[in-house]
């Protein structure tokens, strides 16, 4: 947990990462406990994925409309939206 946090403070502060009501922390939290790619510290895009995942939370991702996680059209490549 310190490695990431050590890591990620370059773009959050440690208290915003340590906050646990923080969207700092629940994007911390998901990065270490769901993501599927399972990044280490030291690893080359684990900052630019953390970002990436703080602005989906940040900007309530999961209510999206389009591209949600339940909208299967998503990468169908569809060009008349």
């Amino acid at each position: 947990f310190d490695q990431f946090l050590n890591e990620l403070n370059t773009v959050s502060s440690v208290d915003d990462l340590s906050n646990l009501s923080s969207v700092q922390r629940q994007t911390l939290n998901w990065l270490l406990n769901e993501d599927g790619l399972e990044l280490c510290p030291g690893d080359d895009t684990l900052v630019q994925r953390y970002v990436t995942a703080l602005i989906y939370f940040t900007t309530n991702g999961d209510n999206w409309t389009k591209c949600s996680k339940t909208d299967f059209t998503c990468g169908s490549n569809r060009l008349d939206d």
